[in-house]
């Protein structure tokens, strides 16, 4: 026993190293969105559940739930034994900005496949309105959503491959702007420990406003990887996210089961902007509850995010 408990220290400090290691080995710059033509519907890189911002948004080839479709469509399939699964989010920025995420993966009866829809919103409210003078004449605000439709499937449990569908929408002041976009993702399963996936967000698609005016819609491309050393005790995770025009973003996570209800999280991307996470996650019976802190070193503030999940298949959970 003494053996066993040494092996999976020995392991969490080296997955914490590499942790550590992935986001710094990325590319260094200014900034992470570096203008302004790449910068549309750029709340859709925030992590939109506990679980993804406890791991520090290292997702691309982690988890089998709607959360972890927003990274990577091929995901929804990833652990069809699961069953039906819902997952709802609430995060609170700074500012009074606010982060909602609700979605829903059904697994299908043929072959290994899986459907799933979600929904993210990203706004705030009592924004000041001032004239040139500065004078308060008002409020208005800013209400950013997408819609996304999920489907991916394999003839084995290897090899995955998923497609997204998303809907955009957002409300600024009087003006309004709709677009469409869609995912592309690919997972695989070489070994019974090891997970390595690729995804492309934006392939096609666009986004107008009411007035004429076009924004860009920047391709997102992730590589990732998980890994279980121990398949019930610890999860290591790390992405690399680019976006063209912008420096390469890392991604990494550690989750650790001290106990098969309870786990708890650490996580970090980098190198712009810089940012720390950690969180706990509890789960029982059909239901899930997670916690996660976010330390941005940005202008978006430190935020606690939380999230439930509703298994309705609970004789099994995926890790």
């Amino acid at each position: 026993m003494r053996s066993r408990f040494t092996q999976v220290w020995m392991l969490i400090c080296l997955a914490s190293a590499g942790l550590l290691f992935s986001p710094a080995s990325a590319v260094t710059g200014e900034n992470y969105v570096a203008d302004a033509s790449n910068s549309a519907l750029s709340y859709l890189k925030l992590p939109v559940d506990a679980r993804s911002a406890g791991v520090g948004g290292a997702m691309a080839a982690l988890g089998s739930d709607a959360a972890a479709a927003v990274v990577n469509p091929a995901l929804v399939a990833a652990d069809t034994a699961i069953g039906a699964h819902l997952t709802a989010s609430y995060e609170k920025l700074t500012l009074d900005r606010n982060h909602y995420f609700g979605g829903l993966v059904k697994p299908l009866p043929f072959y290994t496949s899986a459907v799933g829809i979600g929904y993210v919103q990203y706004g705030v409210d009592a924004i000041e309105r001032r004239s040139e003078f500065g004078m308060l004449t008002g409020e208005f605000a800013d209400q950013e959503n997408t819609f996304f439709l999920w489907a991916s499937g394999g003839l084995t449990e290897k090899l995955l491959f998923g497609i997204a569908g998303k809907y955009h929408m957002q409300r600024l002041d009087e003006s309004r702007a709709s677009g469409f976009s869609g995912d592309i993702g690919i997972l695989y399963h070489p070994l019974e420990r090891i997970k390595v996936a690729a995804s492309c967000q934006n392939v096609f698609g666009s986004f107008g406003w009411e007035n004429g005016y076009n924004d860009e819609l920047a391709r997102v491309f992730r590589f990732g990887a998980s890994v279980r050393p121990y398949k019930e005790l610890l999860s290591v995770s790390s992405d690399l996210e680019w976006t063209p025009g912008n420096f390469v973003q890392g991604h990494g996570g550690v989750e650790v089961y001290p106990h098969p209800l309870f786990c708890i999280r650490a996580g970090a991307q980098g190198p712009n902007p810089v940012q720390v996470m950690g969180g706990v996650g509890f789960r029982y019976g059909m239901f899930s509850v997670d916690y996660a802190f976010i330390y941005h070193n940005s202008g978006l503030g430190h935020s606690h995010m939380f999230s439930l999940g509703l298994n309705l298949n609970p004789r099994e959970w995926s890790l």
